[in-house]
This record gives structure tokens, C-alpha cells and sequence, in this order.
């Protein structure tokens, strides 16, 4: 399974990069993780702040 699911992941890279302006996939993967680290840490502060006030 673990295989298969590289394999997907391979392709969607691929596809990905020839519809952007990246040379290569791991400036486009680099980009996805941190847009993916920054949406993450939004939601980190925000249950944060929800917990804050609800104390």
C-alpha cells in the first residue's frame, strides 16, 4: 500500500509542476510544506484563543 500511495503522490507532483513556474518538484513540494506548516499553525492559535476564553 505504502508503495502505491509514493507512486500517487509522485504523479500529483508531477502534474503539479507542469502547471506551475517550479523547475523541479522539490521547490514545488518545499512550497506545499510550508503553505501547509503556515495553515496549520493559523489553526494551532486559534484553538489556542478559543481555549483561552473559554477558561
Amino acid at each position: 500500500m505504502s508503495i502505491y500511495m509514493s507512486f500517487v503522490a509522485y504523479c500529483k507532483l508531477e502534474i503539479l509542476k507542469n502547471f506551475s513556474c517550479y523547475k523541479n518538484q522539490y521547490q514545488l513540494k518545499s512550497l506545499i510544506l510550508i503553505k501547509a506548516n503556515q495553515a496549520s499553525m493559523e489553526i494551532l492559535k486559534k484553538l489556542q484563543n478559543e481555549a483561552k476564553s473559554a477558561a
